[in-house]
């Protein structure tokens, strides 16, 4: 039995760290892949970021509208009162943000 692990390691003696080298290349390998990844995507960030800043702004000005348009179905006289209508209220002047409301959904404190 002695013998035969003798025989073994002299057999594996020549072979010793060329499977350290495929592994430190495999290694190198799998790391430059997850870097070529990560640099793909990064760019995208800041464009989901916008896309989504857009599309809450739309959601609210369509909020926004349907609001108006139910408070002008329930009472047809309701745009003659301007900023005089009955609390909630957004209706504000040209130019003034006085009537503000927090847009459903968003997290960064944007009205």
């Amino acid at each position: 039995m002695r013998l035969i692990r003798k025989g073994l390691r002299a057999l594996a003696g020549p072979e010793e760290g060329y499977t350290l080298i495929a592994v430190i290349g495999a290694t190198f390998l799998v790391t430059l892949l997850v870097t070529a990844a990560l640099a793909a995507t990064n760019d995208d960030q800041r464009l989901i970021s916008l896309d989504l800043e857009q599309k809450r702004a739309y959601a609210a000005a369509q909020a926004g509208i349907a609001d108006y348009n139910y408070h002008l179905n329930n009472d047809t006289g309701y745009w003659t009162r301007c900023t005089g209508v009955p609390v909630p209220n957004a209706v504000n002047q040209q130019g003034s943000t006085a009537n503000r409301r927090t847009a459903p959904g968003a997290t960064d404190g944007s009205q």
